[in-house]
């Protein structure tokens, strides 16, 4: 399906709890939604986006989506928090999550991807202090149904 539904529920939730101060977009183009993916993938990195990016702002942003890029999956989370700090950056983008002050989730999902797929799959992220972030996670192109 185009969404674990594990993970459009706590988005769901997510936007009950906190009414008009979040906003989300779900972008998955219909040609990805029988792609394979890692059941609960994704809401770490909502959780990460919701409670440590978008802080106190009254305008929370959060955009979930898919895209084919060289062959690959690619599952991105956007947000328009305050950014994340480039020592978390760094760690993800290394596979170390933790190192960088991440939480245990978001490491888990870089763990998993990696250990089902390859060291060339897993988390990368990017941020702008002031402006927000993004995690990615890049995932092989498999259209099957997911039993992870």
């Amino acid at each position: 399906s185009e969404m674990c539904i594990r993970d459009r529920d706590y988005i769901t939730l997510q936007q009950m709890r906190l009414g008009k101060k979040l906003h989300v977009l779900i972008n998955v183009p219909e040609e990805l939604h029988e792609c394979y993916m890692i059941r609960l993938a994704l809401q770490p990195l909502v959780e990460n986006a919701v409670i440590h990016a978008l802080g106190e702002r009254d305008d929370g942003y959060i955009k979930v989506s898919a895209e084919e890029e060289n062959g690959e999956l690619l599952l991105s989370v956007t947000d328009n928090g305050c950014g994340m700090p480039e020592a978390l950056v760094e760690a993800i983008n290394a596979g170390d999550a933790r190192r960088g002050g991440g939480n245990l989730g978001i490491y888990n999902v870089d763990s998993i991807i990696k250990l089902h797929f390859g060291a060339s799959y897993g988390l990368k992220a990017s941020s702008t202090p002031g402006e927000g972030s993004r995690v990615c996670i890049h995932l092989p192109m498999n259209r099957r149904e997911a039993d992870a």
